[in-house]
């Protein structure tokens, strides 16, 4: 299987925000003034994983940036648990207002296929789970999948 990277930063639009409100998807980021769902892009399969750089990120669900000036401070990060899934990259995905540092840029870049790697197999043992082709300890599921945005998008991973 193909797997496309974008190493354009993307963020998600209005449209998304419209249809997915903070008040049925809680779980989902939610953008704050010029804070928004800054993310790298990964086509898999038919649709687009959409992985957010998180600045406060105390769990192991992610990439945490090493060598950043705000990885110093803080546990910033890619988090795997906020993934969005995409099907409609025109009308969801956006690279306009991104704001994302240089150094965190720097860095997701140059751990592309590392990250690439651990997102899909973070989705791909979700997916087969919940298609009970795998069985995850249930603490191990817990600890991985109990606030993931995964189960808003069933339809589009075709978990029924």
């Amino acid at each position: 299987m193909t797997i496309q990277f974008e190493q354009a930063l993307y963020t998600l639009t209005s449209d998304f925000y419209n249809d997915y409100p903070n008040s049925s998807f809680p779980e989902l980021l939610k953008p704050h003034g010029n804070r928004t769902y800054n993310c790298i892009i990964v086509e898999y399969k038919d649709y687009f994983i959409c992985i957010p750089f998180r600045s406060h990120m105390k769990h192991k669900n992610g990439y945490h940036f090493k060598n950043t000036v705000r990885s110093r401070h803080v546990s910033s990060g890619l988090d795997y648990s906020k993934i969005v899934i995409v099907k409609n990259a025109t009308q969801y995905l956006s690279t306009s207002h991104i704001l994302i540092d240089k150094d965190e840029y720097v860095e997701a870049m140059h751990h592309s296929e590392r990250i690439i790697s651990e997102a899909t197999k973070y989705l791909d043992d979700y997916i087969n789970h919940a298609q009970n082709k795998i069985a995850l300890n249930s603490q191990e599921y817990k600890k991985r999948y109990s606030y993931s945005t995964l189960k808003y998008f069933h339809d589009i991973l075709q978990i029924f």
